[in-house]
């Protein structure tokens, strides 16, 4: 089933400073960094290495990484055009499945905080 890029979330495992923090965005979107270190009130972001995914999440596929950092200790930072979504799809940890949900649902369950971080 194909979905539209606007509904699909991607997941960003991210290094600012020196903690991982996730970044949720529309497929369709880029993060920019600079912007994401100046709202999160960071210096040095960059993207996370697959060791670093590895180590939180060891039984999910490479670059498969579910948006649901609170299970791994982890912030989770949503962009502002993903939460105006009604539904989003979000990696469930392997690259042949996704979870569709309410963005509500979503919300309630990992209680990210909502900014604009992305750009087309």
């Amino acid at each position: 089933m194909h979905l539209p890029d606007d509904i699909v979330a991607k997941t960003v495992l991210l290094r600012a400073d020196d903690q991982l923090m996730l970044a949720v965005l529309p497929a369709s979107e880029a993060i920019d960094l600079a912007r994401f270190a100046t709202l999160t009130g960071t210096h040095h972001v960059t993207l996370a290495s697959e060791k670093d995914m590895a180590s939180i999440a060891p039984l999910c596929d490479p670059g498969c990484l579910p948006p649901v950092g609170n299970l791994f200790g982890l912030p989770v930072y949503v962009a502002a055009s993903l939460a105006a979504d009604d539904v989003i799809a979000i990696d469930s940890g392997t690259h042949t499945e996704s979870v569709c949900m309410t963005y509500a649902d979503f919300e309630t369950m990992v209680q990210p905080r909502v900014m604009r971080f992305s750009h087309h």
